[in-house]
């Protein structure tokens, strides 16, 4: 599929306060495909359905400086450069944090969670469906192609 954005997994805190910048509700909704591979660069996609409120910045900017609040999971995905990678904070600590590169490792801190070893890797690395699967088991969300997001205008 090429994926190439990022996504925020908050539980208990609002995830739309661990945003570098001030957003505005546009009053619009977008589907899951475009929430999680849109290409517009001044808003941002929310789902707030389950434990884990979920915001997802397919431009990536606005994540980038985003602060990883108390309990979170942020994720990217990079299928142009084949980078992926994800950082879980529990407790407001970093607990583990892995990026990967062109296929190898490029940060590795904190002690690997149990999925990781369960999940295929393909001969060129880690890709989408490495990261849904640590999705999925750090805050029981998978990509539901029927939800819906609310629409956030960055005021960069």
């Amino acid at each position: 599929m090429g994926w190439n954005t990022s996504a925020l997994f908050a539980r208990g805190e609002d995830v739309l306060a661990l945003l570098p910048v001030p957003v505005t509700p546009t009053g619009a909704t977008a589907t899951a495909d475009e929430a999680t591979s849109g290409l517009a660069e001044e808003v941002v996609y929310v789902s707030r359905a389950e434990e884990w409120q979920q915001l997802w910045d397919p431009s990536v900017i606005h994540l980038a400086d985003a602060d990883t609040g108390q309990n979170s999971l942020s994720v990217f995905f990079f299928g142009v450069s084949s980078s992926y990678g994800f950082i879980l904070v529990e407790d407001g600590e970093v607990v583990r944090r892995l990026i990967y590169v062109d296929g190898e490792p490029s940060i590795d801190e904190g002690e690997p969670l149990p999925i990781e070893a369960e999940i295929p890797h393909p001969s060129w690395g880690p890709d989408e469906d490495w990261v849904w699967a640590i999705i999925k088991d750090v805050t029981g969300i998978t990509y539901d192609e029927d939800r819906i997001f609310e629409v956030y205008a960055c005021q960069d």
